[in-house]
């Protein structure tokens, strides 16, 4: 009887002692997994977008140090979403503006164009019409010294028989001549000479 008492009691022991130990590693794992489930999940709505969930942290162990580093990571990942949307926003503005100025500068390459091929064209018909009117002058120059040197030659002949008759009166090869007279012909013979 003392021997099944004894049985019974380590028994019972065991069985107390097994049920602590499973009572007691159930604490231990519900205290090591609830915190690392609650990273899990908090991980998978950060990686969904939600970059506002914090994990709790509810000790000082590792795993509330695990936790509050990975509450600093996802605060640094929400600041840094923050502020490339920022910099989203003032890229999207600056690129808006370049896209008027852009435009803008299309436009004003287009009027540049517009004026420089207007500028040709009128350049170009002036530059005709200087052709036309330079050729127009060679001709009138031309015309002028072919009637220059026809003129010089139908002149020439009678005023070399003027100059020379001139020469033979003031010489009074002719007779004497009176001195308003010789005043005449030589005003005539360097007049002449002077041609």
């Amino acid at each position: 009887r003392r021997l099944n008492s004894l049985i019974w009691f380590n028994i019972v022991m065991t069985l107390g002692v097994v049920g602590l130990g499973i009572l007691l590693s159930g604490v231990f794992v519900q205290r090591l997994l609830l915190p690392v489930k609650g990273m899990i999940l908090t991980a998978q709505e950060i990686a969904h977008g939600n970059l506002n969930q914090r994990v709790r942290v509810s000790s000082g162990d590792e795993i509330g140090e695990l936790a509050r580093i990975f509450n600093q990571m996802a605060q640094s990942l929400l600041e840094r979403d923050e502020q490339l949307r920022r910099q989203y926003g003032e890229l999207k503005t600056s690129h808006a503006s370049l896209s008027r100025v852009a435009a803008e500068l299309e436009e004003y390459k287009q009027e540049l164009e517009r004026k420089v091929q207007d500028r040709t064209q009128e350049l170009a018909q002036k530059n005709v019409l200087f052709q036309a009117a330079m050729e127009q002058a060679q001709e009138s120059d031309r015309l002028k010294t072919q009637f220059l040197a026809n003129m010089s030659h139908e002149l020439r002949s009678p005023l070399n028989a003027i100059i020379g008759f001139s020469q033979v009166m003031l010489e009074g090869i002719d007779g004497e001549i009176c001195e308003i007279q010789r005043k005449d012909l030589t005003a005539i013979y360097n007049s002449g000479m002077h041609l």
